[in-house]
Parts: C-alpha cells; sequence; structure tokens
C-alpha cells in the first residue's frame, strides 16, 4: 500500500506538532464483514479509482500509527460519518 503511505506520510510531515488530522472513509480490515468488502470493492470499480481495493483491504489506523500519528478516537461502525482523529504528537 505504497501510495496511502506516502500520503500519510506527507500529512503527518506538513501538520505542526499537536495537529490533528480527521481522516472519513471506509473503515479499516479489522472490522470489515466480506459484505462491506464486497462493496467497497464494486465501489472502486464502479468509480475508476485504481488504489482503493488495496486501500480498502489495507488497515488504515496500523498505517497512521506506524507514520507516528496517535489515534484519538475511532469507531469502526462510524468510519464515515465521525471518522478517524489523528494527532502529531506535540514536541
Amino acid at each position: 500500500m505504497p501510495i496511502a503511505k506516502q500520503i500519510i506520510a506527507e500529512v503527518f510531515r506538513v501538520l505542526r506538532p499537536g495537529g490533528v488530522f480527521t481522516l472519513f472513509d471506509f473503515s479499516g480490515d479489522r472490522s470489515r464483514d466480506v459484505y462491506s468488502m464486497f462493496f467497497a470493492e464494486m465501489d472502486a470499480a464502479d468509480n475508476g479509482e485504481p488504489y482503493l481495493p488495496d486501500y480498502v483491504r489495507s488497515n488504515v489506523e496500523d498505517l497512521l500509527e506506524a507514520a507516528g500519528f496517535n489515534l484519538l478516537s475511532y469507531d469502526p461502525g462510524a468510519a464515515l460519518t465521525r471518522g478517524r482523529v489523528a494527532e502529531k504528537p506535540p514536541l
């Protein structure tokens, strides 16, 4: 999932220490059922989004934490309405 890693790394780079990043998107694969994965794959195909299938199969929460973010809040059932809130640690 190089493109998502690159994007998250760039967000981390440009965000000031203590800054907050909110991501509204599909939930990560930890909470995915087969129907949700199928829906996301079909959504990617219908919308011509070449990176979405790999992104949907990835675990965005792990990518955020690996980049250095602290995950402040996340409810897998509300990923599209409340999103993920991640903070760049203060200095």
